[in-house]
């Protein structure tokens, strides 16, 4: 391992010699730089780096001077983006009409709140109305009655009957209105089956469905979705974008965001899962947080700001105002007492936005922000008033 000459200079003479004196210590100097690593969310070196001094750099005025701290982990960086607060898919339920015929009205649209029973659409249908008729004449056809009465299938008949009509939504209180008013219903409504919001629209008034046959002895079902909707019950998600070329659609799966929501205070929250694809219509990779137990104010359709919180990895982490770049290889002035300044190479693993990973710092240790050119510039005069050779002789 190669070693410095011994230098010591102190020449008041020049023009920054008021601010400082000029150390140079017989220090060991690295012949090889380690190649530097990133180990899982770990930001290390591949060997272990020593910390090797150029100088150490006296300042008469420490108010030339101010300092940062290393720490183990640098501040999150975030990123702004937006997210649209939308209906949980899994908890969103259609609402069926088991009835073909024509949609005549439609009560709601997408984003109303109904509470169950609610009407959502009426539909006119010729086999409702013919079900209805076929009852009321039944029960008025006194020969029919007599002869079925007299087989013994009176009961069997009537209940066949009625049922056929609460499968069309009828009640007993339905039913009993039409034999009493004898006043058939000319539309059916298909109402809520819980309290939630309507989420989607899938008719228009005046359009034809086709739910499935059905006979009085057999039926065929195959319903027909109106709408749908999602429980009162359910939390909704936010669904979270950004740019598949930036470091946060990579980094989304271990990140966290931090929610704005114009009614309520910021919150910070976990990101669900990320979707596999990128979105078709806006080219952007999505991220879904799941808004249960959340404690901000969210609204289905709200448009939300987002900071995507990118993580970074451990290690010890400098401001990269601290450094300065200096031919190939990066420096830094560490503080060793008030006054006292250590001209130190640095190994840089690792930058995330304003901050630096590297290896030949120890957290806690000060580095100088501002006046670190003023240092700088004097290590360079005063060394350029001497030279060391290799047999270690100095000069004045």
């Amino acid at each position: 391992m190669a070693r410095r000459a011994t230098i010591i200079m102190t020449d008041w003479r020049a023009p920054l010699g008021a601010a400082f004196i000029l150390l140079i210590f017989s220090l060991p100097v690295s012949a090889e730089t380690p190649a530097p690593a990133m180990m899982g969310d770990i930001c290390t070196s591949s060997e272990p780096v020593s910390a090797t001094a150029d100088a150490i750099v006296v300042v008469g005025d420490q108010a030339l001077v101010s300092v940062d701290t290393a720490v183990s982990q640098p501040p999150v960086r975030a990123l702004a983006t937006y997210g649209h607060v939308l209906p949980n898919p899994l908890a969103v339920n259609d609402i069926n009409a088991n009835i073909s015929g024509q949609i005549e009205r439609v009560f709601v649209r997408a984003g109303s709140t109904v509470k169950k029973g609610d009407p959502i659409a009426s539909i006119s249908s010729p086999d409702f109305v013919f079900t209805q008729k076929s009852y009321l004449t039944l029960l008025g056809n006194e020969e029919r009655l007599e002869i079925l009465r007299e087989e013994g299938n009176l009961p069997n008949f009537l209940k066949d009957a009625r049922e056929n009509l609460k499968w069309w939504g009828m009640d007993e209180q339905a039913i009993a209105n039409l034999t009493e008013s004898q006043t058939i219903i000319e539309q059916l409504s298909i109402v809520a089956p819980e309290d939630g919001i309507v989420t989607e629209l899938l008719v228009n008034s005046g359009d034809v469905i086709d739910a499935g046959d059905r006979t009085m002895q057999k039926f065929v079902v195959l319903g027909r979705a109106i709408a749908r909707m999602v429980s009162a019950d359910a939390a909704p998600i936010l669904e979270v974008y950004a740019y598949p070329d930036t470091a946060a659609s990579i980094q989304l799966e271990v990140s966290r965001i931090r929610v704005k929501p114009e009614r309520s205070a910021a919150q910070e929250l976990t990101v669900s899962y990320v979707m596999p694809e990128v979105s078709p219509v806006t080219q952007m990779t999505r991220a879904v947080v799941d808004l249960a137990g959340a404690e901000a104010d969210f609204t289905l359709g709200d448009t939300v700001p987002v900071d995507i919180l990118l993580p970074a990895p451990a290690g010890v982490w400098i401001p990269t105002a601290t450094i300065l770049r200096q031919g190939l290889r990066p420096i830094a002035f560490v503080q060793k007492s008030a006054d006292r300044f250590e001209r130190r190479q640095l190994e840089v693993l690792h930058i995330v936005g304003e901050w630096a990973c590297v290896a030949n710092v120890r957290e806690g240790e000060k580095l100088a922000r501002n006046g670190k050119t003023i240092l700088e510039g004097a290590y360079r005069q005063q060394s350029g008033e001497g030279s060391a050779d290799a047999g270690g002789g100095h000069h004045h």
